[in-house]
């Protein structure tokens, strides 16, 4: 069996850069149990400077989770992404074509992806590569943009009930991470993985969270790590939504990894109310960043 290879290699969708989508199994992760775990990085660029540069941006888009000082993602750098590249530098895996990559998936589940957002590689590479498989489990935060074909493999991932219902009216199964004071919906049952779901199966037992592949509710779990300690995120930016209101326009100091943040974490802000702005930035002295936004054409 092939424990571990390379299973597709192409251009970001968002920005051209070159990525690698690498399979490796099978896993000790406690929550997902022993599954194939496939991850999206950038081919030419270390994770860690992905971080840094905000070029992480082409493997995982817009979502609020990733790079910059308020990072709030699960995905620990040193729990997989770095010595996966390292490997990967050295040679270590073999190329597979999506027909021998589904024959090394044979009876095997799949997590698509520990790293990365699945909806970045083909549908096709996909539908391939699972042909032969046991069953997977997918999220994807591009579930507006991307391949609705999507919708039957992966979860739309959402952070608030509109986002749901937005989703659900799409077409979507959802999977929503909530704070501690939100409750369940009658539309949705707590991950049966989670502290809060008992631990009473893993991601392997369960394989609920396969888009509409599962005929069942959506799923929603208690935010946790660093998520949760960061639940406010946005809420650091009140200020400068107030005075992008009041004045027109809002000013900040902020590093250039900070003002990046800042810059997607208005966007969502307002994506997720639905108002159709721009939102535009310019560094205006060392240090400080004017925002403000613009009507959508």
């Amino acid at each position: 069996m092939t424990r571990a290879f390379i299973a597709w290699q192409g251009p970001s969708p968002v920005t051209g850069d070159a990525m690698v989508l690498i399979l490796t199994g099978l896993s000790s992760n406690a929550k997902t149990g022993p599954m194939y775990q496939a991850w999206l990085l950038l081919r030419d660029m270390t994770p860690f400077d992905g971080l840094k540069t905000g070029a992480d941006r082409a493997l995982c888009g817009d979502c609020v989770h990733r790079s910059g000082e308020t990072r709030t993602c699960y995905v620990s750098m040193f729990n997989g992404p770095i010595g996966i590249y390292r490997k990967f530098l050295l040679g270590f895996y073999p190329k597979l074509e999506p027909a021998a990559g589904a024959a090394a998936l044979k009876d095997q589940a799949v997590r698509i992806t520990a790293y990365g957002d699945p909806a970045f590689v083909p549908f096709e590479i996909w539908e391939q590569l699972l042909a032969q498989a046991s069953g997977w489990v997918g999220y994807t935060h591009q579930w507006e943009t991307c391949d609705q074909r999507f919708r039957s493999l992966l979860m739309a991932s959402c952070e608030t009930e509109r986002e749901v219902d937005r989703a659900h009216a799409a077409g979507w199964r959802t999977f929503r991470a909530r704070p501690s004071t939100a409750p369940l919906r009658a539309d949705e049952f707590a991950c049966p993985a989670s502290d809060e779901g008992g631990h009473r199966a893993t991601c392997l037992d369960c394989q609920l969270c396969r888009g509409t592949s599962s005929p069942a509710k959506s799923v929603s779990i208690l935010l946790h790590g660093k998520a949760a300690a960061n639940k406010n995120l946005r809420g650091r930016y009140d200020g400068l939504r107030r005075d992008i209101l009041d004045r027109g326009y809002g000013e900040m100091a902020l590093s250039e990894s900070e003002r990046s943040r800042a810059f997607l974490a208005l966007r969502q802000y307002y994506r997720r109310r639905d108002q159709p702005v721009i939102v535009r930035s310019k560094r205006i002295d060392a240090g400080q960043y004017r925002f403000w936004l613009e009507a959508q054409s």
